[in-house]
């Protein structure tokens, strides 16, 4: 699933320079996702500081398409014609196993995928939490079993 963002920068329109603070909002893409955004001028210059975290792909003009490529933090520099910052953004790539969870119930385990809310991806029947027993131990029973011979004085003489 492809989580979609439009970000729209209006810096440049308003003759403000890049459209978000050196501190402004990080864009946040798991690895092997893509982010899309959409920019209020046509984008002359894309730049990715570390190609190997994410790579931006330009669709006409306006169109961006972030892609995390491995975990870590890169910065996005964007300009419009003749050198105009339009848009500069922190790219912090996540592990895609970062909005999941597992769930550990007797010998089934469930792995949620958890976006706005939580959908099952993975179920595995005989699996349980590390170091744990696949089934819980058997009660112990203080009776014998019913086809021992009786022990003691009401034995047979």
């Amino acid at each position: 699933m492809v989580a979609v963002v439009t970000i729209v920068s209006l810096g440049f329109m308003a003759g403000q320079g890049f459209g978000e603070p050196k501190g402004g909002r990080t864009l946040r893409v798991a690895v092997d996702k893509a982010e899309v955004m959409t920019l209020g001028a046509p984008a002359s210059v894309v730049l990715v500081a570390n190609s190997q975290i994410a790579d931006v792909v330009v669709e006409r003009d306006h169109l961006l398409f972030v892609i995390g490529k491995r975990p870590g933090e890169t910065r996005l520099y964007i300009y419009g014609a003749n050198g105009q910052p339009l848009l500069e953004r922190e790219i912090v790539v996540v592990p895609q196993n970062d909005r999941s969870v597992t769930v550990f119930r007797d010998t089934m385990t469930t792995t949620y995928s958890c976006d706005e809310r939580c959908v099952a991806i993975n179920t595995q029947a005989g699996a349980g939490p590390v170091g744990a027993p696949a089934a819980p131990p058997a009660p112990a029973s203080a009776a014998p079993p019913a086809s021992a011979p009786p022990v003691g004085p009401t034995a047979s003489r």
